[in-house]
């Protein structure tokens, strides 16, 4: 269920939230946040009925959940929307500690209300209520200041501007989305390929072992790519020219930071893992190790990769995104079968890989922004409530997903 709603949030709003920093003005940015939650809702049953089919065929083991788990689905992907919406709207307007606070809501409240459901053995709809109670306090926080001015601009907009804000903004569904799913797909394919390869145990250790990889990874790309994106935003507007140079230095922070966590991460991980899961976990800290690399360099391209808006040739995105989807998996089936099956052998294989996908993958951010490469040469000026980027003169090969 998990891996579906994590494919399906990247379609639940056709991509229109993440127009919402760079509109021509606040009044139209209000109006792409109606847009988008209005996207939502048919998007939200559609990905349900999916579900349901789904779990009627028995797909990839769908068919053990229990019907009503589809509302569950709906539910969860409606908040997401809602909360991406909202996040957008504050980052354009750098609002980072409200965003930050509402992270902390969402954490509270998924840690806590399982625990204060457990006396009532509710099992695992306890931890389903805890995720939504834990979406829903998220949004609180965000919503405050929007939902006044949702209230004035959808009184004073005709369904006319709505679809004129569709046709401007199309470039986003048409673009920005196949790149959501393709992302989305390269994060979740690693786990039934290591199922197949291995066996399901393997699987189970290898799950444990990418969760304990990705912890860091979430808190630091979740709290410094909107900060990124909004100083991108700035810096390419003062000094277009400068941008390469820029991205190059925050990488290079975040690889080094990624490092002084990911590197004692590795090291610790194989001692400390028996001790904490017990014996019969003891592949994972091996596990664990493994990945880190991969992880440090992740970390250090991920969140610098929305500077490809101000590309004029950002379509060449796909290129990384295919990478990022199929070398690790290459990478692990290779190594596996040439040392007889060994795991190590092939989570080593999709480790390096990973590696070399994201390296690539920087490789592209920067040959896309250099200054012969953006748009107007770099002339052009990013979103500021005065004079902003308009849309309507940007064509789909210059547009990409952050």
């Amino acid at each position: 269920m998990i891996s579906y709603l994590s494919t399906a949030t990247a379609a639940i709003s056709l991509r229109y939230d993440l127009a919402i920093p760079s509109a021509r003005n606040s009044e139209e940015s209000v109006r792409l946040v109606v847009l988008s939650l209005f996207c939502a809702i048919p998007v939200s049953l559609l990905a349900g009925g999916i579900f349901v089919w789904f779990t009627r065929q028995g797909f990839l083991g769908f068919g053990r959940l229990p019907s009503w788990s589809t509302a569950f689905v709906i539910l969860s992907l409606a908040l997401t929307s809602i909360y991406s919406t909202l996040r957008f709207w504050h980052v354009r307007n750098s609002e980072f500690g409200a965003i930050s606070v509402s992270l902390v809501s969402q954490g509270i409240g998924r840690a806590i209300t399982p625990i204060a459901l457990a006396p009532l053995k509710f099992g695992w709809f306890g931890l389903i209520t805890g995720e939504l109670l834990g979406r829903a306090l998220g949004i609180r926080k965000l919503a405050k200041p929007v939902l006044p001015l949702v209230r004035d601009i959808f009184k004073s907009t005709s369904m006319r501007d709505f679809g004129d804000l569709l046709r401007q903004y199309r470039q986003y569904p048409l673009v920005f989305l196949p790149s959501s799913v393709l992302d989305a797909a390269s994060a979740v394919i690693a786990l039934p390929v290591v199922v197949s390869l291995f066996g399901v145990s393997v699987g189970g250790e290898f799950l444990l072992a990418q969760q304990i990889v990705m912890a860091p990874s979430a808190l630091i790309s979740g709290t410094l790519r909107d900060i990124i994106h909004s100083k991108l935003i700035r810096h390419a507007g003062d000094n277009p020219a400068d941008l390469p140079k820029l991205v190059k230095r925050t990488a290079l922070r975040l690889f080094l930071f990624s490092s002084a966590i990911y590197l004692p991460l590795a090291c610790l991980a194989p001692v400390l893992t028996s001790s904490i899961f017990g014996q019969s976990w003891l592949r994972v800290g091996a596990f664990v190790a493994t990945l880190c690399p991969a992880a440090i360099v992740s970390v250090a391209v991920s969140p610098i990769s929305r500077a490809m808006v101000f590309s004029r040739i950002p379509h060449i995105k796909f290129a990384a995104d295919f990478a990022k989807l199929l070398l690790p998996v290459a990478g692990m089936v290779i190594c596996a079968r040439l040392s007889s099956g060994s795991v190590i052998s092939g989570l080593i294989g999709y480790a390096v890989m990973t590696a070399v996908a994201y390296a690539f993958y920087f490789a592209i951010v920067v040959f896309s922004i250099r200054i012969n490469n953006q748009l107007s040469n770099g002339k052009s000026q990013p979103r500021t409530n005065e004079i902003p980027i308009d849309p309507r003169h940007i064509t789909a090969k210059q547009i990409i997903l952050p």
